[in-house]
């Protein structure tokens, strides 16, 4: 009980220092470590948006999410018309997760890979991500994906972006 108190109180340290991403046109921001570079890019008509998040300030041509190893990514686009949708994706692999001081409730999606992986980037990766969506209007996925061996490291800062995530009035 005692070491969860002090990584908390740690870990509250540790956010004083970030930088906070504020999102005006979707209302929305969050909080990310200071040497972090980020990027953020439209990919289509609707307003949907790509934000990638890179802990070694590298800068990749594609937008392609899955070769985009270590990074975290925050997608945004139009909430489908299927109210079931976020089910039906992930009927097996979700869990509950509330994400920020507001509580946003989310489901939580993970998925392991080999080094034999036949998908393109998708070798030797833990990949984690948050799902939601907001007013039936926008579906939101906060992911991470690492190696497997970095997953652990990677995991506790994702954890404390999602901590950080709210949506603003």
């Amino acid at each position: 009980m005692k070491r969860n108190q002090q990584s908390t109180s740690s870990t509250q340290d540790s956010i004083t220092h970030w930088e906070t991403y504020i999102d005006k046109d979707l209302d929305f921001s969050f909080q990310y470590p200071q040497s972090w570079k980020i990027e953020t890019k439209l990919y289509d008509d609707n307003g949907s948006k790509m934000i990638f998040l890179d802990p070694s300030s590298i800068s990749f041509p594609t937008m392609n999410s899955h070769v985009r190893i270590g990074l975290v990514n925050v997608q945004i686009h139009r909430h489908p018309e299927d109210a079931n949708y976020i089910q039906k994706i992930y009927p097996q692999k979700r869990s509950a997760l509330q994400i920020g001081d507001q509580q946003i409730p989310a489901i939580q999606n993970e998925e392991i890979t080999k080094p034999n992986d036949t998908r393109t980037g998708m070798q030797d990766v833990h990949y984690y991500e948050a799902i939601f969506d907001y007013q039936k209007k926008w579906m939101y996925r906060l992911s991470v994906q690492p190696t497997n061996a970095q997953f652990e490291a990677y995991k506790a800062i994702f954890d404390q972006i999602l901590s950080t995530f709210k949506f603003i009035d």
